[in-house]
């Protein structure tokens, strides 16, 4: 059975933009959950984030706005199941106002700690606070790790 996983938007981000450090480590990632190896759920509200910071990337002239497709077409080829964001809402609130998360950071802490699955996130701050609720991962350990098979 996959080992399974909650993926928060930098990953994500990682994977689309190819100035990101761990750009390669992200893109591997993502070829072995469309071949079956890892299981990846990411909260639907990371389709927004994602959306975003392609815009961002395009203003920033990091991204050359000819160059991206549809937002359907960018998200659908993530192979990652998407988690609806009420049933974590009140627990992301709540780590919101206790823990010092801002709400869309909370998410998928939140996610993670409901179904009981480590998070991996490639945001240091939001890694060293998600300490607390969830274990957090390495990219480069996951990676490493479904590359040894």
């Amino acid at each position: 059975m996959a080992e399974a996983l909650i993926v928060d938007t930098s990953v994500l981000v990682a994977t689309l933009l190819e100035d990101e450090p761990e750009h390669d480590l992200a893109i591997r990632l993502m070829s072995h959950a469309a071949i079956g190896n890892v299981e990846l759920t990411a909260v639907a509200y990371a389709k927004v984030e994602v959306v975003s910071a392609l815009v961002r990337a395009v203003r920033r002239s990091r991204v050359i706005e000819g160059q991206l497709r549809s937002p359907d077409r960018i998200l659908a080829a993530f192979p990652v199941n998407w988690a609806p964001v009420e049933p974590i809402l009140p627990r992301a609130m709540e780590m919101a106002l206790k823990e010092g998360f801002s709400v869309y950071d909370a998410l998928p802490v939140a996610q993670a700690e409901m179904v009981g699955l480590h998070l991996l996130t490639l945001d240091e701050p939001q890694r060293e606070r998600a300490l607390l609720p969830v274990r957090v991962r390495s990219l480069s350990q996951v990676v490493t790790q479904l590359d040894s098979g």
